[in-house]
């Protein structure tokens, strides 16, 4: 089983080459996401190289072996599904939901994970609006959450083409008036309605 730093940093890895089309993160890009110094970036590429989940090239940067890229969309699964769970259980805010998930989202088993998604009825969308199921390796055609701009990213043999996490702003006021003036995109974190 992983650990929490390795699950951590294959989802940024996941995270910073979806957002970049499928160019390799560098270690700088990778260290600024985690908050930790390049070199702390570098003594693990080498570890998650070693364990095959990466492919690490000095100077050049990183990806995602099939095995790390797998195991970078099982935690994003796990993250929207326990935000969706936290929000529509507990009535937590949308932007209270992500911290708690960071914490969550390692402790639970898979079998808890998917009574989550049972018992949420299998959503399309997490409280930001991205596709829930993206990381679901199960799924072989996944469906275009409800409401799907034209210019989303298309579905993929793997899931959904973006990794990404949604962080809420801090400020409620900046977070209103995101929601207000947020239109889908091939890396829009949260989804709106028509005015």
């Amino acid at each position: 089983m992983p650990s929490l730093t390795v699950e951590n940093y294959v989802k940024s890895i996941c995270q910073i080459t979806s957002a970049q089309e499928g160019r390799p993160a560098t270690t700088g890009q990778i260290a600024a996401a985690l908050g930790v110094s390049p070199g702390t970036v570098t003594s693990m590429l080498k570890t998650l190289d070693t364990a095959r989940l990466a492919t690490h090239r000095p100077y050049e940067g990183v990806s995602l072996t099939r095995a790390g890229r797998a195991l970078a969309l099982r935690m994003i699964r796990r993250h929207r599904l326990i935000e969706l769970f936290l929000m529509r259980t507990l009535g937590m805010s949308w932007d209270a939901v992500h911290d708690e998930a960071e914490h969550m989202e390692h402790a639970m088993s898979d079998l808890l994970i998917d009574r989550i998604d049972e018992f949420l009825g299998h959503p399309d969308v997490d409280p930001h609006g991205a596709p829930s199921h993206a990381a679901t390796p199960s799924r072989s055609t996944p469906k275009a959450p409800r409401g799907r701009s034209p210019t989303a990213p298309p579905a993929t043999a793997s899931g959904w083409r973006g990794c990404s996490i949604s962080r809420p702003n801090s400020s409620a006021t900046s977070r209103r008036a995101a929601c207000r003036s947020a239109r889908p995109g091939p890396w829009s974190g949260i989804r709106t309605a028509p005015a």
